[in-house]
């Protein structure tokens, strides 16, 4: 009897045993206490190694003590990345060219509206009375109120343009008082003062010239003629050079005259 005792209490205390081993293989880190990892890494309960780093494609943005590391959002499709992801921060998608996007978190993306239109939850839809939109605004907004205003439409209002108001005709315009600057009223007296002397002075010297200029011409005015002594050319020498031979052959002729007449 008691050896039937001995052997159900080793086999019991075998039993115990392997248990152990096995759940000890299991939780090797069991009754130690979590440790508190900072952003991008995790806590490593499988190789009891403390804080371990993220690996690629996955992030942690906050202090815990969780046993792994949240997935990175991928962006595909009609996403692109507007952030890329990294250990301690999630990637950040956004829409492409012509799309915007919907939800928190940019969770689906949906066409862009037309002017004259907003977005719905069906896609878009037209601007309703008394309201437009130019795609400079996501959702239609009220036309302006001119009477409120105290002014009057010029032009009304469609769905893609705002109403146009103008100033009431019976409205008093203001009138813009110019405010009184004495330094820039006294440099304005300078300047016209300088250019009046210059003025003044750029008459009288013209009028000094003139005076000179007119003397000299009067004086040249009653001037006397020189006298020119003639001079013979040689022709007009030869001419009178020839002209003596008559003379004295009529000279000779009257002796003789008188000469017979003696006789």
């Amino acid at each position: 009897m008691e050896q039937h005792t001995s052997l159900g209490l080793l086999f019991v205390t075998l039993l115990i045993l392997n248990l152990t081993n096995i759940y000890s293989a299991r939780i090797p880190c069991e009754g130690a206490k979590p440790q508190v990892c900072f952003p991008g890494t995790f806590y490593d309960s499988t190789n009891c190694v403390g804080c371990t780093r993220c690996p690629a494609g996955s992030y942690s943005d906050q202090w815990s003590t969780h046993s792994y590391c949240k997935k990175c959002r991928i962006c595909q499709g009609v996403f692109t990345y507007q952030t890329n992801c990294s250990s301690i921060r999630n990637a950040v998608c956004q829409c492409a060219a012509g799309f915007r996007c919907r939800g928190e978190n940019c969770v689906s993306c949906v066409r862009n509206c037309d002017a004259g239109q907003e977005p719905a939850e069906d896609g878009c839809r037209s601007c309703p009375p008394g309201t437009f939109s130019n795609l400079t605004e996501l959702h239609c907004i009220p036309w302006l109120n001119c009477t409120a205003q105290g002014r009057v439409v010029l032009k009304n209002g469609t769905n893609k343009m705002d109403v146009v108001c103008g100033p009431s005709p019976t409205a008093d315009v203001p009138v813009e008082e110019t405010p009184y600057n004495p330094e820039g009223n006294t440099m304005v007296h300078v300047v016209l003062i300088v250019i009046s002397v210059l003025f003044v002075m750029s008459v009288v010297v013209f009028t000094l010239h003139l005076m000179v200029w007119s003397k000299k011409k009067v004086k040249n005015i009653f001037k006397p003629v020189p006298h020119f002594q003639l001079i013979q050319t040689a022709q007009q020498e030869d001419a009178c050079s020839c002209r003596f031979p008559e003379e004295e052959e009529g000279e000779a002729a009257t002796a003789t005259f008188q000469t017979a007449l003696s006789a």
